[in-house]
């Protein structure tokens, strides 16, 4: 049994999986997932507050796919987004026009660690050490 209603009412849905019925709630406009026959909601006011915050940032269609291949693990996001090797090679292409300052705010850095790193590349490109 199926019942419509405004989008802000839960509906009872029925479900068929392998001949078998279940019953269940789905709210209005809800898709259906053919591999399993399952009624599921792809609306994110549904969604519980973490997947609720990302589809907001990165949309409905992207959590799901996230949820699909991480649902239940644990994940942490290192919080640099760019890798050392990047940061470096940034570095040296714009060492000699921007401010070490200008460079650690781009790369999330401090800039006592951008100076180490220009020492480190002038050091090793056999440059005369420069003070900043």
């Amino acid at each position: 049994m199926n019942y419509t209603g405004n989008n802000d009412r839960i509906d009872p849905v029925e479900s068929v999986s392998e001949g078998r019925v279940h019953s269940g709630i789905s709210p209005a406009g809800a898709a259906e997932d053919t591999a399993m026959g399952i009624v599921m909601a792809n609306r994110s006011e549904y969604y519980c507050d973490l997947y609720r915050e990302m589809a907001e940032l990165i949309g409905d269609t992207a959590v799901r796919k996230l949820w699909k291949v991480y649902g239940g693990l644990s994940v942490s996001f290192p919080t640099r987004l760019y890798s050392s090797t990047y940061r470096r090679a940034f570095i040296q292409q714009h060492m000699d026009d921007m401010k070490p300052a200008a460079i650690a705010q781009e790369l999330q850095l401090t800039e006592r660690r951008v100076r180490q790193i220009m020492r480190e590349i002038r050091q090793e490109n056999g440059e005369a050490r420069e003070h900043f």
